[in-house]
């Protein structure tokens, strides 16, 4: 698979650019970046490192008659240093394994995974001899982490796999009867190396949490224990989220001015994005209160826990405690969905985390904390390994699923579905390969008309922020494009910049082009930013009397979603931003 690719695409060759490239500029951005790839035995040399990835999925109808009977199990595999853009996109997810959960109950994971391990030895140890522009390349192959849910990891890594053992966690050995009074990571319970290898070979689970070594330790450069990375998809959104909201919005209800039905008022009349409208939360009733979680997706538990400030801020008072525990949520996840973290904010990120746990068991005592929420101490330290952990969650492995699925619902046939799976797959990816790697294009353009500057409104001051372009040009002016698998459209605001700490905003209003969309020009009026809302969680922004035309390249935009403008009494906020800028 990985020679086909470099034979009919370019994947492996912006990989290989990618590695080993660090600015040394004091951010993480990627794997590379962090403490565990600096002191890796192959650091410097040519290396394709990549990431597994596992899940189990339900073929067939989950309340069907056959629930269960052909549950299959799927690891995957990805390159580390893509391109977000290319990282996010499920043809780059590949699969490496396939088979039934049954046979890791009945055999054992080291029989189910010895194919795939007995492949990674061979690729760790002779390599390959890569193609490229610039001549031959030998590199070898190696694992940068394995990545999946809780109770996979725990499966395939060698630990118990039940949550309420005396040791669930996977990277420290604290007692799960400590959870709820420990808010900072102990480094002298830290699992490492040795520590692993003497629990294993002792066997005692009740004193280690360790079942039997893990089949993936048999890889000369991979070891269970330092498997630095727990997904933020499953920890957080459908996990420490789904837990703390529900109670916090259980405390806004009973507010005065405010009840349930009027926070499902105010959300329900939120006003959305686009690309929030698919993600909107579900409306709570008293009885969804009265439970443990809030009943939603990991999608709309982010749009939920973002959208809250702005929607009922305005009606909580300021010293109110739980707003504040909630405002301290906001800023936890505000620098784990980021892109790029400072190696400085991890102090902060470690305070954050201790200052939040510390509040939530003082204001809910009664609600013990969960094994997710202990996962949160560990963060600071599993970011500054390999960097931020956002880049390792599973939201997209989960979406290459969706594939298979589909699939087995069409054909309705169930015999040997692991082959149909995993032929199918091949399939797809032999033709990705015959279509060639620019079959796609970076930019898609809407419908629209062509036009001349001169016939709009503030033509002169258009064509100024076009360089000139002049009055007369004959542009292809549209309402809506496509930049790279993200839809824009006039009305989105758009961050461009950052100027003194403050985040310059504008608002898209035409999208033209020229030469058949070799060149794209969005072209924005820019909003005054005026100061950041603690209480609200967001910029205050307002339009000038005056229009100040920008132009665009929406290949390099700094942050690449659209956002919204909300509006209150108090003026408009901008809301959308998923991490801290």
């Amino acid at each position: 698979m990985i020679l086909a690719l470099n034979a009919n695409t370019d994947l492996l060759t912006q990989i290989l650019m990618m590695n080993n490239k660090s600015d040394n500029d004091g951010k993480l951005n990627s794997f590379f970046d962090g403490s565990y790839w600096k002191r890796h035995a192959l650091y410097g040399e040519q290396t394709l490192v990549i990431r597994l990835y596992g899940d189990d999925f339900e073929p067939c109808n989950p309340l069907g008659a056959r629930k269960t009977l052909y549950k299959i199990g799927a690891i995957y595999y990805q390159f580390e240093g893509l391109p977000a853009v290319l990282q996010s996109k499920t043809e780059n997810i590949f699969l490496a394994l396939c088979y039934h959960s049954d046979d890791v109950k009945t055999f054992g994971w080291k029989a189910v995974l010895h194919p795939l391990i007995s492949e990674l030895k061979t690729l760790e140890s002779e390599g390959l001899t890569l193609f490229t522009k610039n001549g031959s390349v030998s590199v070898k192959v190696v694992i940068s982490c394995v990545t999946g849910d809780n109770l996979f990891l725990n499966g395939v890594l060698g630990f118990v796999e039940s949550f309420s053992a005396r040791f669930p966690c996977r990277h420290c050995l604290l007692p799960k009867t400590k959870f709820a009074s420990t808010f900072a990571e102990d480094q002298l319970l830290i699992r490492t190396v040795t520590r692993y290898d003497a629990d294993a070979e002792k066997h005692e689970v009740q004193l280690s949490g360790i079942k039997l070594a893990s089949p993936l330790n048999e890889l000369e450069y991979f070891h269970a224990a330092e498997n630095f990375v727990q997904d933020i998809m499953h920890d957080i959104l459908e996990g420490v989220c789904q837990y703390d909201m529900i109670l916090i919005v259980r405390h806004l209800s009973l507010l005065p001015d405010m009840s349930l039905s009027r926070v499902n008022g105010l959300i329900e009349h939120f006003s959305y994005g686009r690309h929030d409208m698919s993600n909107r939360p579900v409306k709570l009733t008293e009885c969804t209160l009265r439970g443990d979680m809030l009943p939603m997706t990991a999608s709309q538990t982010w749009c939920f826990t973002r959208v809250l400030s702005l929607a009922v801020g305005s009606l909580v008072p300021e010293d109110n405690s739980v707003w504040s525990l909630y405002l301290h949520l906001r800023e936890i996840l505000d620098i784990l969905f980021a892109p790029s973290v400072d190696v400085g904010e991890l102090r902060l990120l470690a305070v954050l985390i201790a200052e939040y746990l510390e509040m939530r068991m003082s204001l809910f005592p009664e609600h013990k904390l969960k094994n997710k929420h202990h996962h949160m101490v560990h963060y600071p330290r599993l970011i500054g390994e390999v960097g931020p952990l956002h880049r390792f969650w599973c939201m997209r492995f989960e979406s290459k699923h969706l594939r298979s699925k589909r699939l087995m619902h069409m054909s309705c046939n169930f015999k040997n579905v692991p082959y149909t799976i995993a032929s199918r797959h091949q399939y797809d990816v032999a033709h990705r390969m015959l279509a060639g790697s620019d079959s796609c294009p970076a930019i898609k353009l809407g419908s629209g008309t062509v036009t001349v500057l001169s016939d709009l409104t503030c033509s002169e001051a258009i064509s100024a922020c076009m360089n000139d372009i002049g009055l007369n040009f004959e542009l292809y002016s549209c309402r809506s494009a496509e930049v790279y698998g993200i839809s824009y459209s006039c009305g989105c605001y758009l961050l461009f910049d950052i100027v003194d700490d403050l985040p310059q905003f504008a608002r898209l209003t035409y999208i033209f082009s020229r030469d058949q969309g070799q060149h794209v020009w969005f072209v924005c009026a820019r909003m005054d930013t005026e100061y950041f809302s603690h209480h609200l969680h967001a910029w205050k922004v307002n339009t000038p009397v005056s229009v100040n035309f920008i132009s665009l390249d929406p290949r390099f935009l700094m942050n690449v979603l659209p956002l919204s403008v909300h509006c209150l009494s108090s003026g408009s906020y901008i809301h959308g931003i998923r991490h801290r800028v």
